[in-house]
């Protein structure tokens, strides 16, 4: 047989040629199958269940009747309200936001370059806020810091008695802009940290050694070499305090409220609760949150796309740890205080409270009692119903979310271009919207045929989901930046597939920035009050809606009770999820799966 120009035999077909064009239909059949099909399918069902609600939602917002509603807008633009909800929504995150930046690098290198750390202890102290969810975090502060009935301020007034300083109420006033400053700094830290930390034990700290050696000093070579190879982790906790602050509903309801900070989140909250609902405003208020959010997106994209200077080997950095001498101590003290004021403190005035009768300033020691906690888990009481449902489907939905992300995020990174753009941004989308507007275009599109799931949990499981998409994305994007090609190409070149390749090699690396984000979620979902208010009922009840009613009622030892057990379990489940994803050497595995054919 002579040599055909014009393709080449078949090998299981005898001596058939196969020209360009029979080859091109199993280059698409390549193209959509395996780890490549997979990705595509799930970016499909994700961009629908994202778009389906909130194109229906805006249609019927934007255009009631067929008309644009410009007079919704006018209102909108013209309310005074909404421009101090604006201002004040910007204040609070870029004050504290600069300053969990600041606190949680810090503490990410601490803990993972300097003789400072303590083992595990060290890996749970910096992010020990996800041991409460925003809500009891919020509710433990305002019974410590209360102007008149917080615990810390009737301490630091009997002190100040003793030396002639008489004082009614204060010094502390937790319902204030410093007081909110506070506390939402405390809960940005670990958005900060996880990433932080996950990017610095991923990093090949041998530049960083070899800079020290030649003379280059700790801080010459924080500023040269490590904040440079950070940098991408550094701008995705930026974004991650972006996207929770627009969407931040505890602290300003709890804390806020009283000091008359409205922020976007109650401001939006106001107008689909109010009589009549201005439901069109609220459509129109999460447009421009889009646009306003949508930069920062692409900003992050770009600067992750574009680190090409970050080094990944195959297992965690292993040199010599920086020794800080007698900072050691001063560092470690300071890690301590951030435990006590994030985590500590806050659960202990939640058990003080929760077992007095009746939140008082004045302890009675004999009257203390686990009354109010046998009120919630004695059966069958519906808030162990509540509890159930609520740790159920937050472990479900940041099992969902995390494993959507990976892939999503491995997705973008083989797609390229536009392609990969698009594999990026669809998980991000639902972080430009407040809970409020994504619970109501929940509610309008899977209650009605042909869903009909409002009652059930799972409309409860798809908001969850969506919600935390965003945060899920930036955690997978951050951890995946830090996965260098070498070894994904190695595995390829030694025969692994695609999906082998995904299981063996990408995700063991991205496993400990995942496992932070995975803690994350589980704890922001767990803490959610919006959209289990709107989604909720009394068929599905969720820890959301009980903790609501229970404030509204002004039964302050109960709702401790309540958020002391959300705490408490949160705080366990968070910690063996930790534990158990804590960086391990994955260098067998590596070899494992680039020496074994697909």
């Amino acid at each position: 047989m002579g040599d055909d120009p014009a393709g080449t035999t078949h090998p299981a077909a005898g001596w058939w040629p196969v020209t360009a064009v029979q080859r091109r239909p199993r280059r698409v059949l390549q193209a959509v199958s395996g780890f490549r099909g997979i990705s595509l399918l799930v970016a499909v069902v994700v961009a629908l269940a994202i778009l389906y609600p909130l194109v229906g939602a805006f249609v019927r917002g934007l255009f009631p009747g067929g008309s644009f509603a410009s007079s919704a807008v006018v209102q909108l633009l013209t309310d005074p309200g909404f421009g101090t909800a604006v201002l004040n929504t910007v204040v609070l995150i870029v004050v504290s936001g600069a300053i969990a930046l600041v606190i949680g690098g810090v503490f990410a290198w601490l803990m993972t370059r300097t003789d400072a750390r303590l083992g595990f202890v060290s890996t749970l102290l910096p992010v020990a806020p996800l041991f409460l969810p925003p809500v009891a975090l919020s509710i433990g502060w305002l019974f410590l810091a209360h102007q008149s009935a917080g615990l810390i301020n009737i301490l630091l007034r009997s002190a100040l008695n003793l030396v002639g300083i008489h004082l009614s109420e204060g010094p502390i006033d937790i319902t204030s802009w410093g007081g909110l400053v506070f506390v939402y700094t405390l809960y940005f830290v670990p958005l900060v940290y996880v990433t932080v930390s996950a990017a610095l034990q991923r990093v090949d700290s041998s530049l960083e050694e070899a800079s020290r050696t030649s003379g280059g000093g700790i801080w010459r070579t924080v500023r040269l070499i490590t904040f440079p190879g950070i940098r991408p982790a550094l701008v995705s906790s930026a974004l991650l305090i972006l996207i929770d602050g627009i969407g931040q509903f505890s602290f300003p309801r709890t804390l806020g409220i009283p000091a008359n900070i409205q922020t976007v989140s109650v401001y939006l909250v106001r107008l689909v609760q109010e009589y009549p609902p201005k439901d069109d405003q609220a459509i129109v208020l999460g447009v421009l949150i889009v646009a306003a959010v949508a930069p920062a997106f692409f900003v992050q994209l770009r600067l992750v796309r574009d680190a090409r200077f970050v080094a990944l080997t195959g297992k965690t950095g292993s040199s010599a740890l920086i020794r800080l001498g007698g900072w050691r101590w001063a560092a470690r003290v300071v890690v301590a205080v951030y435990l006590a004021l994030a985590s500590l403190l806050p659960l202990l005035a939640l058990i003080l409270v929760a077992l007095q009768p009746y939140w008082s300033p004045n302890i009675a020691w004999s009257s203390l009692s686990m009354e109010n906690f046998l009120r919630y888990l004695q059966p069958p009481s519906p808030t162990v119903t509540a509890l159930l449902n609520s740790f159920g489907l937050a472990a479900a939905a940041a099992t969902i979310a995390t494993a959507v992300a990976a892939i999503l995020a491995v997705g973008a990174r083989d797609a390229r271009g536009r392609g990969g753009i698009l594999f990026a941004q669809i998980p991000r989308l639902p972080g430009a919207f407040s809970h409020v507007v994504l619970g109501i275009a929940l509610l309008i599109a899977f209650s009605s045929a042909p869903f009909r799931l409002y009652g059930t949990l799972w409309i409860l499981l798809i908001a969850y989901v969506i919600l935390v998409l965003p945060q899920a994305s930036i955690s997978a994007a951050s951890a995946l930046s830090q996965v260098g090609s070498p070894l994904t190409d190695a595995a390829a070149m030694s025969g692994s597939s695609r999906g082998r390749t995904f299981l063996h090699v990408t995700l063991p690396l991205m496993m400990p920035g995942l496992v932070g984000g995975w803690a994350l979620l589980f704890v922001i979902t767990i803490g959610d009050l919006t959209a289990s208010a709107i989604l909720s009922g009394t068929t599905n009840p969720v820890v959301g809606l009980v903790i609501i009613s229970v404030y509204d009622s002004g039964t302050y030892s109960q709702l401790a009770a309540l958020a002391t057990i959300v705490a408490l379990v949160s705080a366990i489940v968070v910690s063996m999820v930790l534990w158990r994803g804590r960086p391990r050497r994955t260098a067998r595995t590596m070899m494992r799966s680039g020496n074994e054919p697909a």
